[in-house]
């Protein structure tokens, strides 16, 4: 077993004079020696104030702890000199990792959870202890999450020891002795989630309005599941009858499929069990066993399942992500999704892996080979990938959390056994190719498993099965042996492939069963299910008429939901005309009355049966002679129509004459509100004046809501005109509906938020606020202001009491709501599909007392600017046939209000790279004039909430940032930030800009330094940054640095500046080579030591440090100091090491590493001087080593004060020598020194 130090863990404080109070600690004692557990509750937004707490431990006034962090320390209170040694065993706080962690956004605010930590297989060495740790999070006695790490090592502690907590709302109840650990989970809880009875309410069936067809290849293949009242209604069986043999005869299902594939296997083989378990499926196009179509029996619609939505999803992200488990490879995910990663993150313990994503991406491409670690893919919320491509290697498993939607066009698994892991509630929606129905396997599919492995994890009391969605993919699911599927899949076409097994249900075009596969639905139930009094409402039209008593009147009684016609209605409507009642099942109905040719008043009621009180609706209508005719009115407030008004009667012969020759008549109209019934009520003008029978005039009404305007002449006589009746004189009467809208919606100012300097955009225009900050906006329906069609865009002057329709605010009898939408409106080419959020609600009821909607909290995690659009929860744009007052209210015109420029909130540097030199192998530190590997910086820009703004790389180049180098000693750089700095290094939330092998630190004529080392006797520390560049007045926003700061003996702090120091700062040093002089007899091999030496602030000593400056015999020139004239031997300087086999005892080699800075290194190769002539002389000669040649300019130094130079020797042959083991090196007047 892999033994484990997590140095992560572990504090070790020293005291300090300064007093950060500890608050007070519940603690508990346990004993190391033996196995043992601790418990402690947790729960993040509690109310804790009737939780006692028991409290064991002082204050102390050395150590600061972190809140919701659990402990383990030496037994007794922190105090005296020395050290205390803290462990972390557990972490809830963002910022400190424990041993194990959790991480609060991923856990229930209300749930108090039990945290459990099992200490077994204890060692002890001296003061120290390794141990197996095992943790358990429970709710309740439901286990959560388990959790091991092996031989955990814990020093400088003492069998009684002491586990603790800093005393909060959040961690209570700590115990040290707790009883055993609850029984295992059982399966958990199933659920089905809400849309089941639109969208699946049998096992299988194609949808609404298009054409399906279900192919089974195998007798063996099973659906299963079919609800009790299906079952039981005679009309979806058919008995299929052999006009053959001796025409035996048997059940089969009619099923909401219009075709079928080998009909065989279907519903022609007296064996078939496909349906049931216990009969064949028998679906539209099924034939009779004399040929003739039995299928179609008219109810084959009535068994499908509503039409689905098309999915809209936007794939607007640019960013490609590959992830590998392979440490050498460059895709690794330690490497690409590291802390400053905009893509993803990685947390790692116990051998698990988990990764997270950060944003939606172009594509991702992740595979599980080459990793002995268990690896999870966790999608989280809501994510956006254009092209998924996952193998697991069988290392990697995909998890979908607890609400968990991805959006993707593509996914497909390219390796085998794929697993996936669902949480509750989680939606995996397909966009796909929009391929013709059929079968499409492995990569032809839009969506692909093969050999698939599932599970089921949740933090919920129960868990709602998942939902694929893809009503224009194409999938081809196959599970592994013994493997079962709970979810549900919609999708246009769809193959199960030989043993996939389903606990769920299928709605698809076309169903392609293979093998055994089954599909087995959950018991659930749709026919049952009652009308809902919050989702179904009446409307009856019209709610009262006048009609001549030789026609009927054909009102029309519609079921509503949301203001729409109800088409999932499956109830029954009771209709009652003067106390006769009628029933109906249609959501949309029309019903006569007739008036026996009577002059009379017939009232009508209607409401859902079940629902009477909450539904009911009445009628009144008026059977006359002879009446004024106009039709129903939908108009805008405020906007005028022309309304023509008839005169009709009957005849002698009970037929309707129109009376539009010579009648003159003088009428009254008078108006009453029908809605709102109290309150604002609105002025109305209509003056109709008869002119040979017809009258026309402008109809104006400016306010909201529903009228009834009754005409009237009490002196109606029309002897001698044409067409008049009989009896021609008397009371002319009728009346219309008018139904009456606000003409748009206007988005308004507040108190705290002016919307009309709201006007920037990404390439022009003031600021507006920065990302991620709260404002509010306030919507008003108003009068008709214009001739605007469609959506109209906001004024301020429309903000204004005479603008509004207060009518609108009134009547809850029904119920429209009010909305606030958004789509990015620039950058144009977006980067990010974040919107308006609202910490508040983005959806208001339409009633409303402070007649004004207040939409508050809101705030846009991006940048750029946000078309921001008020309309009704069910704008009808189109609006061609709206029924009642409510749903002409949905047709009010979406209004809108371009709103920015929202701009980053900050930037912080989120990546400083300073590679060093392979040559010096793992040491990280650089000579000054040599170059870096790589030198790069990165900043992201930040909404305040923490998202990074994506939207930013896209603005205009006059509205981004760029920046400069700043601080002491950032001349050193050779960076040219005035050319090599630009604003076009944007690209979506970071500026990042690199170099590879061309930074250097520069010399100057005198040594310096070092810079940033952890030796030395003098070093220096700089603060290199970057800073926001202000030349030109060309600061459009606000945004600043802002970054976490710690002053030593100071707590962290928040700083906002337009300079932010680099992350790292580059540990460098002025390095030299130095040759030692050197002397022997005349003839002789000298070893001529080599330091690799660097300044110390003070003096230039040996660079211990150096164990990678690789060296080679290139000599730049030498010169013979004595016998003058150049008398004398060449010399020859080699890199030898030992090799006893040959006379001379060594061996010639290309090179050789110092080892500590030095040569001789410790495999004794080094440098070694000889006379090159068969008589050598006594002499002295200088040599030079050729730092050029070597490829070590850097080491040069200013030896003379004329510039830089190589490094020399003076090597001496036959100088006098008393004693062979004392070498005196340079003696006075024998090296001319």
């Amino acid at each position: 077993m892999n033994k484990i130090v997590l140095m992560f863990a572990l504090i070790t404080m020293p005291f300090f004079s300064h007093a950060d109070d500890w608050d007070e600690t519940e603690s508990c004692r346990v004993k190391l020696k033996d196995s043992f557990a601790i418990e402690a509750k947790y729960c993040d937004d509690c109310d804790t104030d009737d939780i006692k707490f028991y409290v064991r431990g002082k204050k102390d006034n050395t150590i600061e702890l972190k809140e919701d962090v659990i402990y383990l320390k030496k037994e007794g209170n922190v105090n005296g000199n020395g050290k205390s040694v803290l462990y972390r065993l557990w972490s809830a706080n963002d910022d400190v990792d424990g041993i194990f962690n959790e991480d609060e956004d991923h856990l229930d605010g209300d749930t108090v959870y039990t945290i459990r930590i099992e200490f077994n297989d204890i060692e002890k060495s001296g003061n120290s202890y390794t141990v197996n740790l095992s943790y358990f999070l429970y709710d309740g006695t439901t286990l959560l999450k388990p959790g091991i790490e092996s031989r955990v090592e814990f020093d400088h502690l003492s069998n009684s020891s002491d586990v603790f907590f800093e005393q909060d709302e959040d961690l209570f109840d700590l115990n040290c002795r707790p009883s055993s650990r609850p029984e295992p989970n059982p399966e958990p809880e199933f659920s089905v989630p809400d849309n089941v009875c639109e969208s699946f309410p049998e096992p299988i069936q194609g949808w609404k309005q298009s054409q399906s067809k279900l192919v089974v290849t195998n007798k063996e293949v099973r659906i299963t599941g079919w609800s009790d009242e299906y079952l039981a209604d005679s009309q979806n069986y058919y008995t299929y009858k052999q006009d053959w043999e001796n025409g035996s005869e048997w059940s089969t299902l009619r099923i909401g499929f219009d075709k079928g594939g080998q009909a065989w296997q279907l519903y022609q083989n007296p064996d078939s069990k496909v349906c049931n378990d216990a009969m064949g499926c028998l679906p539209g196009d099924g034939v009779a066993g004399d040929g003739s179509l039995a299928g179609n029996d008219g109810l084959v619609e009535s068994r499908k399942a509503q039409t689905p939505t098309p999915l809209a999803a936007a794939f607007n992200s640019s960013r490609v992500l590959v992830i590998r488990m392979k440490e050498t490879d460059a895709n690794f995910y330690g490497k690409v999704c590291l802390s400053e990663s905009d893509a993803c993150s990685f947390t790692e313990s116990g051998g698990k892996v988990v990764i997270r994503l950060k944003r939606d991406l172009k594509s991702l491409d992740i595979k599980g080979y080459n990793t002995n670690k268990t690896v999870e893919l966790q999608l989280d919320g809501k994510r956006v990938i254009e092209r998924f491509s996952y193998d697991s290697g069988n290392d990697l498993s995909l998890y979908f959390s607890d609400n968990a939607e991805l959006t993707v066009k593509t996914f497909i698994n390219t390796g085998s056994n794929p697993k996936l892991i669902f949480g509750s509630n989680v939606t995996v929606n397909v966009v796909g190719t929009d391929q013709p129905p059929g079968s499409y396997l492995n990569k032809n599919a839009d969506f692909a498993l093969e050999g698939a492995y599932f599970d089921y994890r949740t933090y919920q009391k129960e868990l709602t099965l998942p939902v694929i969605y893809g009503p224009q993919a194409s999938f081809h699911f196959k599970t592994n042996s013994g493997q079962v599927f709970k979810g549900f899949i919609l999708a246009k076409s769809i193959v199960l492939d030989t043993s996939e097994h389903m606990y769920g249900a299928i709605t698809s075009l076309w169903l392609d069963m293979r093998g055994s596969s089954k599909v087995s639905k959950p018991d659930y139930s749709c026919s049952s299910i009652e009308p809902n009094e919050d989702d179904y409402s009446l409307e009856l039209t019209p709610e009262s008429a006048f009609s001549l008593i030789c026609e009927g009147i054909s009102p029309t009684v519609s079921v509503l939901s949301d203001g729409k016609l109800a088409s999932d209605f499956n109830g029954t409507v009771v209709v009652s005309i003067d106390g006769v009642e009628q029933s109906y099942s249609s959501p949309s109905e029309k019903f006569s009355i007739e008036s026996g040719e009577e002059n009379k008043v017939v009232s009508v009621s209607a409401y859902i049966e079940g629902d009477q009180d909450d539904t009911l609706v009445t009628g009144s209508y008026e059977f006359v002679p002879f009446k004024f005719s106009a039709d129903d009115q939908y108009v805008v407030a405020g906007k005028s129509k022309v309304v023509k008004v008839k005169t009709l009667a009957c005849d002698d012969n009970g037929g309707v004459v129109d009376v539009d020759n010579g009648y003159n008549g003088t009428l009254t109209s008078t108006s009453s509100w029908i809605v709102p019934a109290s309150g604002s009520k609105g002025n109305v003008t209509f003056a109709p004046k008869f002119v040979d029978g017809t009258a026309k005039s402008e109809f104006v009404v400016d306010e909201s809501g529903q009228i009834k305007v009754s005409l009237e002449d009490s002196n109606f006589d029309c002897t001698g005109i044409e067409g008049c009746p009989i009896e021609g004189s008397g009371t002319l009467k009728g009346n219309f509906m008018v139904y009456s809208r606000p003409w748009a919606f206007a988005l308004c100012s507040t108190a705290d938020t002016n919307l009309d300097t709201a006007t920037g955009t990404s390439s022009g225009g003031k600021a507006f606020i920065a990302a991620g900050e709260e404002f509010d906006i306030q919507v008003l329906p108003i009068k008709y202001q214009a001739e605007n069609t469609g959506e109209v865009e906001s004024s301020s002057a429309w903000c204004n009491a005479a603008s509004i329709t207060s009518n609108f605010f009134l009547d809850g009898s029904i119920s429209n709501q009010v909305k606030l939408t958004s789509e990015v409106a620039s950058p144009i080419s977006y980067a990010s599909n974040e919107l308006l959020v609202s910490n508040d609600s983005l959806l208001q009821p339409r009633v409303n007392g402070d007649k004004q909607y207040n939409f508050t909290d809101l705030y846009w995690n991006d940048v750029g600017s946000l078309k921001v659009m008020a309309s009704t929860k069910n704008y009808d744009s189109t609006c061609s046939s709206p029924i009642g007052l409510e749903g002409w209210y949905e047709c009010t015109q979406l209004g809108y209000r371009n709103i920015g420029r929202f701009y980053p909130e900050h930037f912080k540097i989120t990546k400083t790279t300073w590679d060093y030199p392979d040559t010096q192998e793992d040491a990280s530190y650089i000579y000054m004039e040599q170059k870096f590997d790589l030198v790069q910086f990165d900043v992201s820009a930040f909404s305040s909430k923490g998202e990074l703004t994506q939207n930013y790389g896209l603005f205009s180049n006059a509205y981004k940032v760029n920046f400069e180098l700043s601080g002491d000693y950032a001349e050193r750089l050779n960076i040219d930030d005035e050319s090599e700095f630009n604003k076009s290094d944007w690209s979506g939330a970071v500026w990042s800009k690199s170099w590879s092998n061309s930074i250097e630190w520069s010399k100057l004529a005198l040594p310096d330094g070092p810079f940033n080392s952890g030796i030395g006797e003098k070093p220096t520390v700089t603060k290199i940054g970057l800073s926001i560049r202000q030349e030109k007045n060309e600061l459009k926003d606000p945004s600043q640095f802002k970054y976490i700061q710690k002053v030593e003996g100071e707590t962290e702090k928040t700083t906002t500046s337009n300079t932010q120091s680099l992350l790292s700062q580059p540990d460098v040093r002025y390095g030299r080579i130095n040759l030692d002089d050197v002397g022997g007899r005349s003839g002789s091999r000298l070893t001529v030591p080599l330091r690799v030496e660097y300044w110390n602030g003070i003096r230039f000593v040996r660079h211990a440090d150096d164990g990678g400056t690789t060296i080679e015999a290139e000599l730049e020139k030498q010169t013979v100091i004595w016998p003058g004239n150049e008398v004398g031997c060449d010399v020859i300087v080699e890199v030898v090491d030992d090799d006893v086999t040959k006379p001379e005892g060594y061996n010639t080699i290309s090179d050789a590493q110092v080892d500590q800075g030095t040569l001789p290194n410790d495999l004794n190769e080094r440098l070694l001087a000889h006379q090159d002539c068969s008589n050598p002389p006594r002499q002295q000669s200088q040599v030079w080593l050729d730092l050029d040649a070597n490829g070590l300019p850097w080491l040069q130094y200013n030896w003379r004060g004329k510039g830089e130079e190589n490094p020399s020797s003076v090597v001496t042959f036959g100088i006098h020598r008393g004693n062979d083991r004392v070498i005196y090196r340079g003696e006075p007047g024998l090296t001319a020194q």
